[in-house]
């Protein structure tokens, strides 16, 4: 019976001891700078083709297709300006989303998306990130994101777009920014270049994704995202009452700039 005991225990231990070590040593080199290459339509994949047309079949402007070497993923860049949000189709890994985005004037964010998988990250007070994977479409994701930003958004606080002529340079500040809120937790560095996971983010990460906090997780998120789903169907279509102005990022893709 103890031998079975000490057998059980080792074989935990090295389940949940090597799981954030095999993460940290796959995952904790990469250097992720974010710097977007331009590619042409026809270097895009067909999901993200269908996401941006079906994106600009309900007033978003098409920017440009985009591929992010670091993490090998393919994107398209979509700007609805009266609505102030930033829309990016993705494809990487054999995964496709699409994230919507609005900044606010008080520095915090709105992000809303139909990624199929439970967040790895920690919530942090100024990026408030939801996913609906049941959006049966980009019209009704844009719908879903409207209604959150009506709700969700700071009182007072304007929605802010980037210069015309900058998209692409914000966005990647944008997603370094994001990293930088990680940064904030513990879970990145910053090495005045490239954030790298630290080992405690490590830990945190691989935690969510082995089982049973995996299946546990994925079923609580679910669970969330269809009751707010629901509540968020029940609401009219929110009025354009918020105003939108154009600002350049404050964080400079070139990496120039550190985080807050």
């Amino acid at each position: 019976m103890l031998s079975l005991l000490a057998t059980a225990g080792v074989m935990a231990a090295t389940y949940y001891v090597g799981g954030p070590l095999t993460v940290w040593l796959k995952v904790g080199p990469a250097q992720l700078s974010y710097h977007f290459q331009t590619i042409t339509g026809t270097e895009a994949p067909n999901q993200i083709l269908r996401r941006a047309r079906e994106l600009e079949a309900v007033g978003y402007e098409h920017v440009a297709f985009l591929h992010e070497p670091s993490l090998r993923s393919h994107h398209a860049l979509l700007v609805h300006r009266g609505w102030g949000i930033i829309a990016l189709p993705s494809a990487m890994g054999g995964m496709a989303w699409t994230d919507l985005g609005s900044r606010f004037s008080d520095g915090s964010f709105v992000n809303t998306s139909d990624l199929h998988a439970a967040p790895t990250w920690d919530v942090h007070p100024r990026y408030r990130d939801f996913r609906f994977p049941a959006a049966g479409s980009m019209a009704q994701l844009s719908l879903l994101h409207r209604k959150r930003v009506g709700r969700e958004g700071p009182s007072g606080a304007a929605l802010l777009l980037p210069t015309p002529g900058t998209e692409i340079e914000a966005v990647a500040g944008g997603a370094a920014e994001v990293f930088g809120l990680q940064a904030e937790l513990g879970n990145y560095r910053w090495t005045g270049k490239h954030f790298v996971l630290t080992p405690r983010g490590a830990v945190r990460m691989s935690s969510r994704l082995m089982h049973p906090m995996k299946e546990l997780r994925t079923r609580t998120f679910e669970q969330r995202s269809a009751a707010l789903m629901r509540e968020l169907d029940r609401m009219a279509p929110p009025a354009l009452s918020r105003p939108v102005q154009y600002r350049a990022h404050p964080f400079r893709a070139s990496g120039a700039a550190a985080p807050a």
